[in-house]
C-alpha cells in the first residue's frame, strides 16, 4: 500500500484535536489489520497522546516519528543537519529581522510620545512595553499562528516509513520492533520527552530509530546520537543502510551533526533523513513548515522502510 499517497489524501493536518484523533484511529486500524497490538497513551502530565504499537519494554528497537503538523511560518524553516555554522547562522535571520521590526517602532513611539527629560521613565517603560508586544507577536505569527495545509515532507514521509515498515515485517520481526508515533515534536519534542520521563527505566539502554522529514532528497543520512555510536547496533545499522544507483546513505556520528527531533530525547537516539545537497557537498532540506512543502517521494519511503526491514531482521 502506497501509506505516503494515502496519508496526504486522508490526513493531510494533524494540527488540531480532532485531526489527530483521526490519524490515531486509522493507524490503530491499521495496526490491528497489520496483527499488531496497538493503542493511544496518555503521557503522565496529560498533555501528549502518542500511538504505541507493540511492546517497547521487550522490543530491540524502537522505530518512531512524530505525526503532528507544524503551523505555516512566514520564513522558512531549513534542515542543514551536517553544518552547523550555517544552521545557527540561518537562525539568526528571523530573529534579528523581528528584533528590528520590534525595536524601531518602540524606540520612534516612545520617543514621540515621551520625548523629554522629565519623561525619562516612562519612555522607558513604554519603549519595553511595545517592544515586548511587537516582538512575541511577531513570533507568533511567524511561527504558530497558521496551519499549514501541506505537510508533504514534515513529517507525513516519516509516518509514512513507520507505515511501511510494520507492512513489511515478518511476525518473528515484530517480536524484535515496537513503533511510535510522538505526538507535539511541533511545540518542542514534547511527546517523546515526556515518554522518556514516564518510560525511563526502559529506554534508557534502548535503541530508538526516528524518522523525520525523509520524504525529499535521495541523499538519507543517519545521525548517531553519542551513546548509540559505538554499539553493535550501529554497526547492523551501517550494514543495513546501504545504498544503491538511486539513493546515497550516510552515517554520521553526534559531532559535526545538528538534528532537532525525538531522537534527540532518548539517549540511544538515531536520526534517519533525506536530503538534497549542493555543488559544494552542503546537505539540506528546503520548505519546512511552509505551504511549499509539497515534495516527498514513496521511493524515499520504499527504500528506507526496506533498510529499515532488513535491520530488525539482523539486530
Amino acid at each position: 500500500m502506497n501509506y505516503l499517497e494515502y496519508l496526504i489524501k486522508n490526513h493531510p493536518t494533524r494540527k488540531c484535536n480532532d485531526e489527530k484523533e483521526n490519524f490515531r484511529k486509522y493507524v490503530l486500524s491499521e495496526a490491528e489489520k497489520l496483527d499488531y497490538e496497538a493503542k493511544t497513551e496518555k503521557t503522565s502530565d496529560n498533555k501528549n497522546d502518542n500511538i504505541v504499537i507493540g511492546n517497547p519494554e521487550k522490543a530491540k528497537v524502537v522505530f518512531c516519528a512524530h505525526f503532528d503538523t507544524p503551523a505555516s511560518a512566514l520564513f522558512p524553516n531549513l534542515m542543514l543537519p551536517r553544518n552547523k555554522l550555517l544552521f545557527f547562522l540561518y537562525q539568526f535571520i528571523p530573529v534579528t529581522l523581528m528584533l528590528l521590526c520590534s525595536y524601531i517602532p518602540a524606540m520612534l513611539i516612545s520617543d514621540y510620545f515621551f520625548s523629554s527629560e522629565s519623561n525619562a521613565s516612562a519612555n522607558i517603560i513604554t519603549f519595553e512595553f511595545i517592544f515586548l508586544f511587537l516582538y512575541f507577536g511577531l513570533f507568533y505569527l511567524l511561527y504558530f499562528a497558521f496551519k499549514n495545509k501541506n505537510n508533504y515532507n514534515d513529517n507525513t514521509s516519516g509516518s509514512a516509513v513507520l507505515l511501511s515498515i510494520m507492512a513489511k515485517l515478518s511476525s518473528e520481526e515484530k517480536e524484535t520492533a515496537a513503533f511510535i508515533f510522538f505526538d507535539n515534536e511541533e511545540k518542542g519534542k514534547l511527546g517523546s520527552k515526556a515518554y522518556y520521563k514516564d518510560h525511563k527505566d526502559f529506554m534508557e539502554e534502548k535503541l530508538v530509530i526516528n524518522f523525520d522529514c525523509v520524504g525529499n532528497g535521495k541523499n538519507i543520512l543517519v545521525l548517531f546520537n553519542k551513546k548509540a555510536e559505538n554499539t553493535a547496533e550501529s554497526e547492523i545499522m551501517k550494514e543495513s543502510f546501504t545504498g544503491n544507483d538511486i539513493f546515497k546513505t550516510y552515517l554520521f556520528p553526534k559531532k559535526g551533526s545538528v538534528c532537532n527531533s525525538d531522537h534527540a530525547s532518548f539517549p540511544m537516539g538515531v536520526a534517519v533523513v533525506a536530503c538534497k545537497n549542493t555543488k559544494n557537498g552542503i546537505f539540506y532540506t528546503p520548505n519546512i513548515h511552509t505551504a511549499k512543502d509539497t515534495e516527498a517521494d514513496n521511493g524515499n519511503i520504499e527504500f528506507i522502510s526496506d533498510c529499515a526491514k532488513k535491520f530488525a531482521e539482523n539486530v
